[in-house]
């Protein structure tokens, strides 16, 4: 298993678990072992809870899409959740056109204004929209 585990690692920088939730803890423990960080795929988790943690929280990064059809809708977009500070200034940076330093790539990612403020009002109810399906998973 060591020697899987390491050549894991030299072939990746990162991986993306893509599934159900329950799955990813025996990887967590594989890729931590090989020093791989996870970034999350959580597309369409917003609000699942997983253990004691929430989806989009258990590695590096957890990527949330935002496309009309996903629960936390704002039309078009997605976001990136990291307690990463570097991790955080570099996504940002990239998001943002390279803040136009001329000394590193970026595209332009932000999300129209108007898109955001829908979404911070369709994200304060959330609980409320998730609430009656989770009710379901518990009986």
């Amino acid at each position: 298993m060591a020697g899987a585990a390491e050549l894991s690692r030299q072939m990746s920088q990162s991986r993306m678990p893509v599934g159900l939730p329950a799955a990813v803890n025996p990887a967590r423990q594989i890729l931590a072992q090989a020093r791989i960080p996870i970034v999350e795929d959580a597309a369409q988790a917003h609000g699942t809870r997983i253990g004691g943690g929430c989806a989009g929280t258990l590695g590096i990064a957890g990527c949330f899409s935002t496309h009309d059809r996903k629960l936390l809708s704002t039309g078009e977009g997605g976001f990136i959740l990291t307690s990463d500070d570097t991790l955080a200034e570099k996504t940002g940076t990239f998001a943002r056109l390279g803040y136009l330093t001329g000394r590193q790539h970026g595209v332009n990612y932000k999300l129209a204004a108007p898109l955001a403020a829908i979404g911070l009002r369709r994200l304060s109810r959330l609980d409320a929209q998730i609430a009656p399906p989770r009710s379901l998973c518990l009986l």
